[in-house]
């Protein structure tokens, strides 16, 4: 499965939701379709 793209103007609602969510990173990255690391292109 290909993980979306967050561009950078996402990022502060990206982090908030995964404050709010009280999950773990692993988590909420699986959960939101996310990678784990940092993929640089």
């Amino acid at each position: 499965m290909q993980q979306r793209k967050i561009l950078i103007s996402e990022w502060p609602d990206v982090l908030s939701r995964f404050q709010d969510s009280g999950l773990s990173q692993r988590a909420y990255c699986l959960r939101e379709d996310l990678s784990l690391t940092l993929n640089q292109a």
